[in-house]
């Protein structure tokens, strides 16, 4: 239950993670977020969630809800949005401690000020810590963590030599790629690779011992290549098919779903 009639809504993000959702499936989730930002964690009980979505055809609201909400022993929650309603509550703490110290400034208080003073800093300061510490996770978490990012960037080749280099200290970002247009010649060609592209994928390659192997980057591929999703061979109701590509594959959330099969039903 939220108190806050607002909640930040991240207009990139939500487009990125919700490619090729039909437009009841869009309202589906919008509706779904909105309940649960007024209620509370969803029930799990698919005739009342649907009566929170106006009545969608229930694989559509299935697919939501399994795509993008976890249940727990609350019920169904949208982690993103738990994350917004937590920042949040820091942000009208950080508020209220403000508007404490102004009233007390004003009017004084019955005790020791320089300890008030001493107390309510130290509340505060940690308040606004942890809001720039969700603020800052809000921002990357449909793309990469800073963590992430300065993994990556120490490992990342400098030069082609260096990337086609197939030593598990370094991401051979040359041979992935070969190995990308080899399994999946249908998907867009890789024209670029550098920055965030070969940040993401050095992530991805040094967070698991099992993926520093070329051999497992070829399976992967394939098993992409079996998904109708994916390749762009499911038409929409409206617009064109979806395509992945190199790029999109290798964002934290979309291969974790790849991995986990949620592509290939």
């Amino acid at each position: 239950m939220s108190s806050t009639p607002y909640f930040k809504f991240w207009v990139g993000d939500y487009l990125q993670d919700t490619m090729g959702l039909s437009c009841c499936e869009h309202g589906v989730y919008l509706l779904l977020l909105a309940a649960s930002w007024k209620r509370g964690p969803l029930p799990d009980d698919m005739d009342h969630c649907a009566r929170l979505a106006a009545n969608p055809p229930i694989e559509a609201l299935r697919f939501i809800l399994e795509e993008y909400w976890t249940l727990t022993e609350r019920g169904w929650i949208n982690e993103r949005l738990e994350r917004e309603r937590a920042a949040l509550g820091d942000l009208s703490e950080v508020r209220r401690l403000a508007g404490i110290k102004g009233a007390k400034a004003r009017w004084g208080a019955g005790e020791n000020p320089n300890r008030l003073r001493m107390v309510d800093g130290k509340r505060m300061a940690n308040a606004w810590q942890g809001q720039w510490q969700n603020d800052s996770s809000h921002s990357h978490s449909h793309s990469h963590s800073q963590k992430e990012i300065d993994h990556a960037s120490h490992d990342c080749p400098q030069s082609a030599a260096e990337a086609g280099s197939d030593g598990p200290e370094r991401c051979p970002h040359k041979r992935i790629v070969e190995l990308y247009h080899e399994a999946l010649p249908s998907l867009p060609r890789v024209r670029t690779w550098e920055g965030n592209r070969q940040r993401m994928l050095a992530a991805r390659w040094k967070e698991d011992p099992e993926r520093q192997n070329l051999d497992w980057w070829k399976g992967f591929f394939e098993f992409i290549a079996e998904s109708p999703f994916l390749t762009g061979k499911v038409q929409p109701r409206s617009g064109h098919p979806f395509v992945a590509d190199l790029e999109w594959i290798v964002r934290p959330s979309n291969f974790q779903k790849i991995n986990d099969g949620k592509y290939h039903r």
